[in-house]
């Protein structure tokens, strides 16, 4: 049985913001700090992130960085998304955290937050990296239902479908088993698109050259 991807737990959120952000020397520009302002929601401070003032590829006590953090956020203004996009443009959004593995890209698609999802991978995520337990994105939005996540994901040049989990689950045999049969249909396309259009198979819509014919003896 396929097993939850961990989150951040709920006394993540005590540590000092500040903490999230290892400070270098002194800049007039302000450092952004993320702050708890609900439960698993986080909103920035400031409006602006500077890799020259505050590193944001900095894992808290519990493994996790700002990128990670913010990709968990559930933001509705637009000026707030514009602030985490920069954040994410500003450190390494393939980062794997101490705990598990896990990247920011796993942990937006395990919390539904479609709009991290884009945001992370406008700005390069990597669908495919595994986790220690061997899961990718893909697995985690199949288990838990997603499918729009799934189609974005899938839309991603080079998403592998067939990629195999430490249990020997893939992404299809993961949606199946949760009963997420719409997600399975989606899979099971993609996989078998990328089976037809690997080398040394007739590609989709390419008309390929008869072969010879014999000749009768009555020709």
């Amino acid at each position: 049985m396929k097993t939850s991807l961990a989150v951040p737990s709920e006394s993540l959120w005590d540590v000092e913001p500040r903490g999230l952000f290892h400070r270098l020397p002194p800049s007039p520009v302000p450092l952004v700090h993320a702050r708890r302002v609900a439960v698993g929601r986080l909103l920035p401070d400031e409006t602006h992130v500077s890799a020259d003032v505050c590193n944001v590829d900095h894992q808290n006590k519990a493994g996790y960085t700002p990128i990670m953090l913010a990709a968990l956020a559930a933001v509705e203004a637009e000026k707030d998304m514009r602030v985490v996009e920069e954040l994410f443009g500003s450190g390494d959004v393939n980062a794997k955290a101490s705990q598990a593995g896990q990247t920011a890209l796993m942990l937006a698609v395990s919390h539904g937050r479609i709009d991290m999802v884009k945001g992370l991978l406008a700005c390069g995520a990597d669908v495919n990296i595994q986790d220690d337990e061997g899961s990718t994105a893909l697995m985690c939005a199949s288990e838990h239902g997603h499918a729009e996540i799934v189609k974005l994901l899938l839309a991603q040049p080079g998403c592998n479908g067939h990629l195999e989990d430490n249990d020997g689950s893939t992404a299809l045999s993961i949606a199946l088993e949760a009963g997420h049969k719409d997600i399975a249909v989606l899979l099971y396309a993609h996989v078998n698109f990328a089976k037809a259009q690997s080398p040394g198979t007739p590609r989709l819509g390419r008309k390929t050259s008869p072969g010879p014919t014999h000749r009768s003896s009555f020709d």
